[in-house]
C-alpha cells in the first residue's frame, strides 16, 4: 500500500512541477502582449503653444488627456504652460498626458489687507496671490516703511 501512495505522489507532484513550467513560461512568452513592448511612444513638446492644437495632437498619437488650468498674468490665454510626463519622455500608447494651461480670464482673488503692514510684507503677499503692486506714494510717518492706506 505504500509503493501504490509513493508512486501517486511522485506522478500529483510531477504534474504540478509541470504545471507550474508551463505557467511559467506562458507567463514570460506572453509578457510582450501585455506589456506592448517596443511599442513607445516619445512625448512632444506642447509648452508655449495654444491649448487646442495640443489636445488634438496628443490625442492623434492615441493618449488620454487632461486638463487643469491657473493663471499666470504674462503669459497668453490658453497656453500649454506644463505638461506631465515631459517632454522627450518615452511612453506607451494610451496614457494620461496632463497639461496645465493659462486661464483665459484671470480668476477673482479677495484683496487682502494690507494697512500696517511693512511694504515689502505687503508686496511679497500680494505677489503671492498673483495680484500686482499699482502706483505707490510714501507719507511721513512714525512707521516708516509701513502701508498707512490702500486704495
Amino acid at each position: 500500500m505504500e509503493g501504490g501512495i509513493r508512486k501517486t505522489f511522485l506522478f500529483n507532484l510531477a504534474v504540478v512541477v509541470l504545471l507550474c513550467m508551463l505557467l511559467y513560461i506562458g507567463f514570460f512568452t506572453s509578457l510582450h502582449w501585455f506589456t506592448k513592448h517596443g511599442e513607445e511612444l516619445t512625448i512632444p513638446d506642447m509648452t508655449g503653444r495654444d491649448m487646442n492644437l495640443a489636445i488634438n495632437q496628443f490625442k492623434a498619437m492615441h493618449f488620454e488627456v487632461l486638463v487643469d488650468s491657473t493663471y499666470e498674468p504674462e503669459k497668453k490665454p490658453l497656453t500649454v504652460l506644463k505638461q506631465v510626463p515631459d517632454s522627450g519622455s518615452i511612453v506607451k500608447e494610451g496614457r494620461t498626458v496632463f497639461l496645465t494651461v493659462n486661464m483665459l480670464n484671470p480668476p477673482h482673488i479677495p484683496m487682502p489687507n494690507l494697512i500696517n503692514l511693512s511694504y515689502r510684507s505687503a508686496e511679497m503677499l500680494l505677489r503671492n496671490n498673483k495680484l500686482k503692486v499699482g502706483d505707490t506714494s510714501y507719507k511721513p510717518d512714525i512707521a516708516s516703511g509701513a502701508v498707512l492706506e490702500q486704495i
